[in-house]
């Protein structure tokens, strides 16, 4: 997407400025950013060290997630405000499941990283009305019915943020998911 030039540029530069005058610049999404888009992660390091390299700038890490938004948006065509949008119901979901399993965070669960991928995929499903088959569902919500509880008011909260309704065969998914994630522990 051609606009990523004005807009990440601009980001960039006012990013600069606060750095360069003392602004702390802080990022609460930064573990979900670098577990959703871990390719466009990689590729704002690699920015992040040719701005050092130029301009003798340091941008923090929490900086380099808010430039991986926009790279991100610029290679699926979409605005910044979208993968933000759908970062931070990750974040709020995520950080509720820790507090019902009792857990802590720890991203390079594999478990973890799954339930952040999917929960991604679920957001652009839900959004654009795509109804998955989940030919598991009875047998999740009998053999996972803590989870599958747990997911209901995940769901819950999905559906209130894109104002769409969550079909039954997607909280099974999540369920799913939070299944694995609490086995992991």
């Amino acid at each position: 997407n051609s606009h990523i030039h004005i807009g990440l540029s601009d980001h960039i530069s006012f990013a600069m400025k606060k750095v360069d005058i003392g602004i702390d610049i802080v990022n609460p999404f930064l573990n979900e950013i670098q577990t959703l888009y871990p390719n466009e992660y990689m590729i704002a390091v690699k920015g992040t060290m040719l701005i050092k390299e130029k301009f003798n700038i340091s941008l923090p890490e929490s900086e380099i997630g808010f430039i991986t938004l926009h790279i991100r948006s610029a290679r699926v065509n979409g605005e910044v405000a979208q993968s933000l949008k759908y970062t931070k119901i990750i974040k709020e979901i995520i950080d509720y499941v820790q507090r019902v399993l009792g857990t802590k965070k720890n991203q390079k669960l594999v478990e973890y990283a799954r339930l952040v991928s999917h929960l991604r995929y679920a957001l652009d499903r839900i959004e654009n009305d795509k109804i998955p088959k989940n030919v598991m569902l009875e047998s999740i919500k009998s053999s996972m019915s803590e989870e599958f509880e747990i997911s209901k008011k995940v769901c819950e909260f999905i559906s209130q943020k894109l104002l769409k309704e969550v079909c039954e065969d997607e909280i099974g998914y999540v369920a799913m998911h939070i299944y694995r994630l609490r086995q992991s522990y």
